[in-house]
């Protein structure tokens, strides 16, 4: 190999290094307000699809692709400091035949963050009675984007499965996830308790239940390598506080 070669070869090492170490901090934001957002913008879809889908019908059947649903504007501090406005979107998307799942995406060009119902949704999916765990999906979903919009570090194309889920860029987004969607678990866990009069799981027991208890975990966590398992867990227990 050339000493040109070599050097690039070092660059491309240092960089990625760099980014690997820059990923295992979770960047800073009002996960709340966040949440907030998340819960007007679909409660504002829901209202908005709730006399356009045609009983026995689909989404995508009643409704055309790419329609907006819901919009609403969030401010919000990237890692550099900078207060950047963002337009947080839900809107008709496009899926292959009876995929049914809710997809989000952040436009770098515009600071756009677009929620996507599958069209394949049906009045059923969209019902009052379905409405805690479509909100509790899109605030998933939008902590997952802006994270990536809040985010500073270069993104770099992987292939699909385990190369992206263990992405650097993608693990602190999907961290950010886990330690959400495990903190309302434990919120339930200890309204139980209470309720119940019995102990809590404890330990290293309470952070599988927990960890189990989160969607995106239980989707990723087959694909991670030995060190962003172990990070997760780290980051989990310093995050909802943990004695372990």
């Amino acid at each position: 190999m050339s000493s040109d070669l070599k050097l690039v070869e070092r660059v491309k090492q240092r960089f990625l290094a760099h980014q690997d170490r820059a990923s295992r901090r979770l960047i800073p934001f009002n996960v709340l307000e966040v949440g907030e957002v998340a819960n007007r913008v679909t409660e504002e879809a829901l209202d908005f699809l709730e006399h356009r889908i045609d009983p026995g019908s689909t989404l995508g059947a009643s409704v055309r692709p790419n329609a907006i649903c819901a919009s609403k504007v969030i401010n919000l501090r990237n890692v550099k400091g900078e207060d950047i406005d963002f337009l947080v979107q839900i809107r008709v998307g496009k899926a292959s035949t009876n995929d049914k799942i809710t997809r989000g995406v952040y436009d770098s060009r515009d600071n756009t963050i677009v929620i996507y119902l599958s069209p394949w949704l049906d009045a059923n999916d969209l019902n009052e009675t379905r409405k805690y765990d479509i909100i509790n999906t899109n605030k998933s979903i939008l902590i997952h984007e802006v994270t990536h919009a809040l985010d500073v570090i270069d993104r770099y194309k992987t292939e699909e499965g385990a190369a992206y889920h263990n992405n650097p860029h993608e693990i602190r987004a999907f961290t950010r996830q886990i330690v959400d969607e495990a903190s309302r678990v434990l919120k339930g866990l200890r309204l139980t308790s209470r309720a119940m009069k019995r102990p809590m799981p404890q330990g290293a027991r309470l952070i599988e239940v927990l960890l189990e208890g989160s969607k995106t975990w239980r989707e990723i966590k087959a694909d991670l390598t030995d060190a962003n398992n172990r990070y997760i867990r780290q980051v989990l227990v310093k995050e909802l506080d943990l004695v372990v």
